[in-house]
């Protein structure tokens, strides 16, 4: 019965034309989530693992959050939790495969499909997405570090 009403409650996130609307509707069939900046409309989540959406995160619209596949298990079923930590976006269309962690800050490019953990910071964008740029931490570590052994006579 519980998963029944999970199933009804995400038929109506998925489907409802309010932000606010959806967002209720997920908290109640399980998806931890913070404050969002936006969860678009048609964002479908799964929930056969934990997911967890924190604060200022922006899912774009018609994405799908996976925490269960068959693709590439040899026929076994592969589960995993999603975590999108704060300050994330995902892009139109984007794919989150299960048991992937989206770092603070990073970006998902629009139709990408997910299959590792992006790091804080990092833009990832593809099929399947890979970085197109650095973080702010390494041009950093690149600009203003001396890396180990360089200054050695």
């Amino acid at each position: 019965m519980v998963q029944l009403f999970k199933v009804v409650m995400r038929f109506f996130a998925v489907n409802m034309p309010f932000q606010e609307v959806r967002i209720s509707m997920y908290r109640k069939a399980g998806v931890h989530i913070g404050n969002l900046a936006l969860l678009g409309g048609h964002v479908w989540i799964d929930m056969y693992a934990p997911v967890t959406l924190e604060d200022n995160v922006l899912l774009a619209g018609y994405n799908f959050i996976l925490t269960h596949s068959w693709i590439g298990t040899g026929g076994k079923p592969l589960f995993g939790a999603v975590t999108i930590k704060r300050g994330a976006q995902i892009g139109l269309r984007a794919i989150i495969m299960p048991g992937v962690t989206v770092g603070r800050g990073a970006v998902v490019g629009a139709g990408s499909v997910v299959t590792r953990d992006v790091p804080d910071g990092v833009t990832v964008a593809g099929s399947p997405a890979k970085p197109t740029k650095k973080t702010v931490e390494q041009e950093m570590f690149e600009k203003y570090l001396i890396p180990l052994g360089e200054n050695e006579n």
